[in-house]
């Protein structure tokens, strides 16, 4: 059986989507918020390593991708600091965030979060702290 041939075309002319009434009351709306100040990131010290298993995760699968990490899943000393270092260099308001991420947070230990902190202090200039998990 032979299928009919459908032509289709697509404009790719980006006027009569920059002419819509939505985008234009989108557009103006935007124009008028400030220039974002704060760079978030969000680490995972724990890499693809979890102990939860929440339905939700977009990250589960992501153990089968790097295996070799089962045995070396902790975040180093050394990347710690380059991240401490690189997030607080991209801020360009007065406050720093600190996120993390990665099942029970407190798998990598007191210590860490510890030390984190401590670098944080030590690094953070005249910014504000502020830590998430």
């Amino acid at each position: 059986m032979q299928h009919p041939r459908i032509d289709i075309q697509i404009d790719t002319d980006p006027k009569p989507l920059a002419t819509h009434p939505l985008y234009q009351s989108l557009r103006g709306a935007a124009s008028s918020l400030p220039e974002p100040v704060h760079c978030y990131t969000m680490a995972k010290p724990t890499g693809s390593v979890c102990n939860l298993d929440c339905h939700y995760c977009f990250y589960l699968e992501k153990e089968k991708l790097y295996p070799e990490r089962q045995k070396a899943w902790r975040m180093g000393d050394e990347t710690l600091q380059r991240y401490i270092e690189q997030q607080i260099d991209a801020q360009a308001g007065g406050q720093v965030v600190f996120s993390w991420q990665g099942g029970e947070p407190t798998m990598m230990g007191v210590a860490f979060y510890q030390k984190a902190f401590e670098m944080q202090k030590a690094m953070q200039k005249s910014l504000s702290i502020k830590l998430d998990v």
